[in-house]
């Protein structure tokens, strides 16, 4: 599989785009990645503010934050995306 797959959803896998659902469909934490990514903040400020301020992983699904099956880059310019 080359880097241009994407293999889940149109993400690169499961786990990255888990994270992303996170993101998107809770207000709290959608608000949170806008604020950081106004200021050019990147995904690994993000994961470290959700892991402080809510848990260690997505609920219910256990996919953690800060799992390094997580495609950061695409993460970065997902949140970028926010901004439009």
């Amino acid at each position: 599989m080359n880097n241009n797959d994407k293999s889940y959803n149109g993400w690169k896998n499961y786990e990255t785009w888990n994270v992303w659902l996170w993101i998107t469909n809770k207000e709290g934490i959608y608000a949170l990645a806008r604020s950081i990514a106004k200021r050019g903040g990147n995904y690994d400020e993000l994961a470290n503010e959700l892991i402080e301020e809510f848990d260690s992983k997505t609920s219910g699904d256990s996919v953690a934050w800060d799992s390094p099956r997580l495609d950061r880059n695409e993460l970065n310019n997902a949140m970028v995306e926010l901004l439009d």
